[in-house]
């Protein structure tokens, strides 16, 4: 099990310290069914009876312990005091007296083999003294037998040293380890061996273990897939980024995993053309504020996050990450479900995120496409379905964004000069407030929306001007024009004023209030007599007159 585990796990990975696995073997369970006859005075034909179920047995998981251990190097003095005169051949073993049965002790045992096995004739570790000390090492072949038989099974060769011996020794170095049957990764023969696409796949069977220290699996190569495995128990500190799994390199697969109980879930870091599909990621059973992120890109560009369900995590961030596709995921209680910094270009469509504090953020994007989301139940004193804070030229369209505190709070938004944000065919439905502009200049396009049950369809926050902006086509349930030449376009303008809502409008704190009895008297009352100038918060002269035919997804 041992080797067939190494095959398939360790060939291309730097693998973090003190990790375990576990595996759950196969269990049949065999029934049997007997039949009796109960003899009587005149026998009669009667029914076998029901036999009783077997129980199945619980599975009994095995436990896999991983070693690793840094620089493995044989400098002159090693060499030399292994050196046995009488047989003429060397032997290792006393350099590992102390720790050979700590190593043998785990299942798979891995190190950094800083050396070359380049023959006899190249010559064995020496220094050059030039201007300065230079080491480079060559060590007999018979160390590796030694490192196998105290328990190695895995060995890196990517380091300073792989071409101290200059290319023959490289190749001999492989050579012998391929001859001993000892595993490596780190440097290849040729392209092709080097590319040689590694798949690891745990059948959902395998889970890795960080023990709650530090960092659970790194996959640092190309083009390497990742499937089936539970990944878990990360360390909780925020200085390290203790993760679940750190992506770097290009064109990984990481797909069909489950990771929990870690700080972060997947970190991918300059990591681009990579697909992370159908995982399910969830963090430590923290406070929101202080669990890891479930997914997070930085300056990764061109990857497909796909149907993963992200939970009880923080956030899925972007950061400086461009021209990624954000594809039929679910996210839910978090914080923010996707937060764009700094990016751009990149597509967030069929997903469904609720139960979050905000759906979908954006600061100081750009070209930011939203297509057929349902973003549903930010709520809370600051729940928002999706926020724009000085970003630009981007489209929201054919989205749900239902039982919102905050439908869509903008902010400076668009924020470049002669740039847009469009909203089109979205259905703003039962939000406390369905949009919320902030201090925007105008360059926001609203056509074909639909507008009910919110408690308030649209206001205008700071020095925002309603007229700036352009609305044409939107449906507004509670509009109350007609139709009387049957276009489907209502015969008068939809004009939304605010009355009493200046109040807590201008005053934030007193939002609040905003349906109270008080604040209700005294709207209808301005309504009738205003006592103050209402103020134009927005202007449809072709509204909608019958509503869409679209619900809701779920």
């Amino acid at each position: 099990m041992k080797k067939r585990l190494l095959s398939g796990l360790l060939a291309a990975f730097l693998i973090v310290p003190a990790l375990s696995g576990c595996t759950q073997p196969k269990e049949t369970v065999e029934a049997a069914t007997t039949a009796s006859q109960l003899p009587t005075a005149t026998p009669q034909p009667t029914e076998a009876p029901t036999p009783e179920p077997t129980p199945t047995p619980e599975p009994t998981p095995s436990v896999i312990t991983i070693g690793a251990i840094g620089d493995i190097m044989m400098m002159a003095a090693q060499i030399n005091g292994a050196y046995n005169k009488e047989t003429g051949t060397y032997d290792f073993s006393r350099s590992f007296v102390g720790v050979a049965d700590q190593f043998r002790s785990v299942d798979l045992m891995c190190g950094n083999f800083e050396c070359t096995l380049a023959g006899d004739a190249a010559g064995y570790s020496l220094k050059k003294q030039d201007d300065e000390r230079v080491d480079t090492f060559n060590a007999p072949d018979s160390i590796i037998d030694t490192l196998k038989d105290i328990g190695f099974d895995f060995l890196s060769t990517g380091n300073n040293h792989a071409l101290d011996r200059q290319m023959p020794g490289l190749l001999r170095t492989l050579d012998i380890l391929d001859q001993k049957g000892i595993y490596h990764t780190g440097t290849a023969r040729s392209n092709e061996e080097r590319d040689k696409p590694l798949i690891i796949d745990g059948g959902g069977k395998v889970t890795v273990d960080g023990g709650g220290k530090g960092t659970v699996f790194v996959i640092d190569t190309k083009g390497a897939t990742l499937r089936g495995m539970h990944l878990k128990g990360s360390g909780d500190s925020h200085d390290s980024d203790d993760t679940c799994l750190n992506v770097r390199g290009d064109h990984h697969v990481v797909e069909g995993n489950t990771i929990d109980d870690c700080l972060f879930g997947i970190d991918l870091k300059q990591a681009n053309h990579n697909v992370i599909r159908e995982n399910r990621i969830s963090s430590k059973p923290f406070e929101l504020g202080v669990r890891g992120d479930g997914l997070r890109l930085w300056y990764s560009h061109h990857n497909l996050i796909e149907q993963n369900e992200i939970v009880d995590s923080r956030d899925m961030v972007a950061w400086y990450a461009n021209n990624n596709i954000y594809r039929g995921n679910i996210g839910k209680r978090s914080r923010y479900s996707i937060h764009f910094m700094f990016a751009k270009d990149s597509i967030v469509e069929g997903n469904s995120f609720y139960d979050n504090a905000v759906g979908v953020y954006l600061m100081y994007t750009e070209r930011i496409h939203l297509r057929n989301n349902i973003i549903s139940h930010a709520t809370g004193a600051t729940g928002m379905g999706l926020g724009f804070k000085e970003s630009s030229d981007s489209e929201v369209v054919d989205n749900e964004i239902i039982y919102c505190a905050i439908g869509v709070g903008s902010d400076l938004s668009p924020f470049e000069p002669d740039t847009t944000i469009l909203f089109k065919n979205n259905r703003f439905a039962f939000n406390g407030i369905a949009i919320r502009f902030t201090s925007e200049l105008g360059g926001n396009i609203l056509k074909g929306n639909i507008f009910e049950g919110n408690l308030t369809d649209v206001i205008q926050m700071g020095r925002g001007v309603a007229d700036k902006n352009q609305w044409h086509g939107n449906y507004f349930a509670d509009y109350q024009g007609f139709d009387r030449n049957g276009d489907g376009i209502g015969d008068t303008p939809y004009e939304l004023y605010s009355y009493a809502d200046q109040i807590w409008i201008e005053t934030p704190a007193a939002q609040f209030f905003k349906t109270s009895p008080v604040l209700e008297l005294l709207d209808f009352l301005e309504r009738l007599a205003p006592f103050s100038s209402p103020e134009l918060q927005l202007r449809d002269p072709a509204p909608r007159f019958g509503k869409p035919e679209r619900t809701a997804k779920s």
